[in-house]
């Protein structure tokens, strides 16, 4: 069987992550080390716990609500941009977190990056947002 190691990567997870280690090699050739990997739609981040990068995620939804939000915003219509947003940016950022096991920190981030964006759509600021975006719906 033929391995493309162009697409082939170590990344190490747990307390000795970052400590240097023997060269894994296949079919003679050397595997790199990587500190991230994709692994379907999530960033896995090499450290002491299994981890995830959230950046990926914010990203892919700002990309998806920026688009969605300039197309819609000549319509004037809060409410079909929110169900939009919902409906099409919001499993960008939720991709997967149920079986991520979140911290209360990760999790904090992914609402503020939703509240963000539905401030923007109502055009409010600070706590006005808490009552647009209730927290249960992260």
């Amino acid at each position: 069987m033929h391995i493309n190691l162009s697409k082939c990567a170590v990344m190490r997870i747990g307390p000795r992550f970052s400590k240097c280690c023997a060269q894994i090699c296949i079919q003679g050739r050397p595997v790199a080390y990587c500190g991230k990997a994709k692994y379907p739609g999530v960033m896995l981040r090499s450290s002491i716990k299994f981890a995830v990068d959230l950046s990926h995620m914010k990203t892919k939804f700002y990309r998806a609500f920026n688009s969605l939000f300039h197309k819609s915003v000549k319509f004037r219509d809060e409410l079909v941009t929110f169900h939009l947003v919902s409906a099409y940016c919001k499993p960008h950022l939720l991709y997967a977190t149920e079986c991520l096991g979140l911290s209360v920190t990760q999790m904090r981030s992914l609402r503020n990056t939703r509240q963000c964006a539905i401030s923007h759509v109502f055009n409010v600021t600070g706590a006005d947002v808490q009552f647009i975006s209730p927290p249960e719906y992260v």
